[in-house]
């Protein structure tokens, strides 16, 4: 299987399962991005996708951003956390603007099945037990999206 991570323990395991799953169940192939040397104009990750990604989000879009904690996704229209306190899982304090922030579990969001454009989810399915159920609840409640690990 093409750009399987191999990482040591539990995490290439889950990492492994979530790959055949959206595999098999969506049709989609996960690679691997190549690590490449930071530069030193990127000061921030939206940099680097801003640079390298086109999401094709379109003005208007509803977009969630799932765990957004102090960095939310610049372009989402609504924002889910599982922590609105402090955690040891997020690294700055929760980032809180005029977007509706929700608390929620990402196995268990209280969306509508595709009520949403585009759904970004960066650095949460290494925190969650149950990565294959993230990834269910995601593909029901987005017409499309970005996951990052």
């Amino acid at each position: 299987m093409a750009g399987l991570v191999k990482a040591p323990g539990h995490f290439s395991t889950i990492l492994h399962a979530v790959q055949h799953w959206l595999q098999r169940h969506a049709g989609l192939r996960v690679e691997r991005a190549r690590p490449r040397t930071k530069r030193p104009d990127e000061e921030h990750r939206y940099a680097y996708q801003r640079r390298h990604l086109d999401f094709d989000i379109p003005p208007g879009a509803r977009v969630l951003d799932i765990g957004s904690g102090g960095d939310p996704f610049p372009l989402a229209t609504v924002l889910v956390d599982r922590h609105t306190g402090p955690t040891h899982h997020r690294h700055a304090p929760l980032a809180r603007d005029a977007r509706p922030l929700i608390e929620a579990d990402v196995c268990a969001l209280p969306f509508a099945a595709q009520s949403f454009d585009f759904v970004y989810c960066a650095h949460v399915l290494e925190h969650v037990p149950d990565p294959l159920a993230a990834c269910r609840e995601i593909m029901r409640v987005g017409r499309r999206g970005y996951i990052e690990t």
